[in-house]
């Protein structure tokens, strides 16, 4: 349920008189025959509610910003071949609900100090890139392009702030992991099944390989436009199924992990697969952290086992990308090796603040302004010439746009984040702990991928990420900023038996969940 933050003793009375208004003009307009005004006033009529929302703001409590988030997600993969650009929609809800989203994130900030630095840190970040814009080399409209592509994690990040986490948002989240796989079967089965028919269905990839985890096969992408879209996606629908498992909700959702774990195998996404493995690491010690020696010994035989392992396999699924990246002999450097020499050779010849935004190996200079690339010999490479030029780098492209300085406020401030999530997830209890849980693992997967890959800012591959992310810091600030209340309202009602009855002052503000134990592994 989407609930305003604005209302009055005579909102009744004017809602009342709108509506008559509005019955009354689109009256007028059908008795006139005046079609293409009435569809005009019909399309803003639909608007009105969404720029009410936007400029008032709105509580979501039932988690229906999410379960369009999800949705979205998997109807813009769709459509993406076929050329129909819907995730834009998700970029249009980012922007649209930048002034409620902004104004949470203030209310959030005055009780988090953690917060107030990171927005600090993303400010300075933000300024340097500025600056770089207006002393270095950039365009005003790949400029302006790039920074508008930069505000979108930030602005992500805010949107799910407006997501209150409850009972209800939390059954909507439930209701998306355990039966998103069905949407996802009968894709991979045709693709396995027919590959030739399913292209022709689906359209063509790129990504068009031998799986490389496997050794056999190809590499899946089942709904997605690409593989490496499907394994974001079903490891964070595996982590949150294994955070269900933990928490005590049956052994179904373990086998609802362990099948969103066999699907990003199937992508042969290496990187996106050891980011799950890192996240069910991260779980583990988490839930057994009394047994913190076991799992320090029992890490370092792995290691051990792996290493030896690893001398007589015969096939190495990281080797490929070790040559990639020129380690080893008679090596090339892939396109992503390649964007990150030339980003880092960009960022010392701008030092020390960078080439200016849209200019290297960003959204904006691929769309505007490819004359940096150009002059640095990229013409050189086919998938250049092509016109292959894929966003496929990050970091590089940060240090190149904006500096070391820059890089260096970023990388601060994802690392606040991440310990922040990670510290609160540990000592947080019952559901709240469990949404950090979540947002510790979509932070983890979105972080972990990206010295490779520029998914961590597209929201066709992380909105949901983000969205989770902020539900979840909003719900632990709202829990520490309750215990306290909390905790005086019992010692005066133990104090004052005659006051048992009486409400705490913010109770109608704050209504966390009923204390319950941490959560910790189940070893049945």
């Amino acid at each position: 349920m989407l609930t305003s933050q604005r209302s009055g003793p005579w909102a009744g009375v004017l809602l009342f008189v709108l509506i008559l208004a509005t019955a009354s003009f689109f009256g007028l307009l059908l008795g006139a025959e005046m079609h293409i005004l009435v569809a005009l006033f019909l399309m803003a009529l639909l608007a009105l509610p969404m720029m009410y929302l936007a400029l008032y703001g709105f509580q979501d409590h039932s988690g229906w910003l999410l379960a369009s988030g999800f949705c979205l997600m998997y109807i813009a993969q769709m459509l993406q071949s076929k050329g129909v650009p819907i995730g834009y929609a998700m970029e249009f809800v980012v922007f649209v609900f930048i002034l409620s989203s902004l104004r949470q994130l203030l209310r959030v900030a005055k009780d988090d100090a953690a917060l107030r630095w990171m927005i600090l840190l993303f400010a300075g970040y933000l300024a340097l890139l500025v600056i770089s814009s207006l002393l270095g080399r950039s365009r005003p409209r790949a400029a302006a392009w790039q920074l508008q592509y930069t505000l979108k994690l930030p602005l992500m990040f805010t949107l799910g702030m407006l997501i209150v986490h409850g009972e209800r948002a939390t059954a909507t989240l439930r209701t998306i992991v355990a039966w998103s796989w069905l949407f996802f079967v009968p894709f991979l089965a045709l693709e396995m099944a027919a590959p030739g028919l399913f292209i022709k269905l689906m359209g063509y990839t790129s990504d068009v390989h031998v799986n490389p985890v496997l050794g056999m096969g190809g590499r899946l992408r089942g709904p997605f436009s690409h593989s490496g879209y499907m394994a974001l996606m079903c490891g964070l629908l595996g982590a949150t199924a294994a955070v269900q498992w933990m928490g005590g909700h049956g052994r179904r959702w373990l086998a609802l992990a362990a099948l969103y774990t066999l699907m990003v195998v199937s992508t042969g996404q290496r990187q996106e697969l050891a980011s799950l493995l890192l996240v069910y690491v991260l779980f583990f010690t988490i839930g057994a952290r009394r047994h913190m020696s076991w799992l320090l010994f029992g890490a370092v035989i792995g290691a051990a086992v792996l290493a030896v392992a690893s001398l007589y396999l015969e096939h190495n699924p990281f080797q490929e990308i070790l040559l990639q990246w020129g380690g080893g002999r008679n090596s090339q450097l892939s396109e992503r090796g390649v964007l990150t020499q030339q980003g880092l050779a960009v960022a010392d010849k701008y030092f020390p603040l960078g080439a200016g935004l849209g200019t290297y190996g960003s959204a904006g200079a691929q769309k505007f302004d490819l004359s940096l690339m150009v002059d640095l010999g990229f013409n050189r490479y086919w998938w250049f010439r092509q016109g292959m030029f894929i966003v496929d780098t990050y970091w590089p492209s940060i240090a190149a746009e904006g500096g070391y300085i820059a890089c260096a406020l970023l990388l601060v401030m994802f690392a606040v984040m991440w310990l922040v999530v990670y510290r609160r997830a540990v000592r947080a209890q019952g559901e709240t702990q469990a949404i950090l849980l979540v947002a510790l693992a979509a932070l983890t997967l979105a972080l972990a991928n990206s010295p490779t890959s520029a998914v961590i800012s597209d929201p066709r591959g992380v909105f949901v990420f983000w969205l989770l992310a902020g539900c979840a810091w909003r719900a632990s600030v709202a829990a520490r900023v309750a215990a306290p209340v909390t905790a005086v309202a019992n010692r005066a009602t133990s104090a004052d038996p005659n006051r048992h009855n009486a409400p705490a002052d913010l109770s109608y503000t704050f209504r966390p969940h009923r204390p319950s134990a941490p959560i910790t592994l189940r070893t049945q």
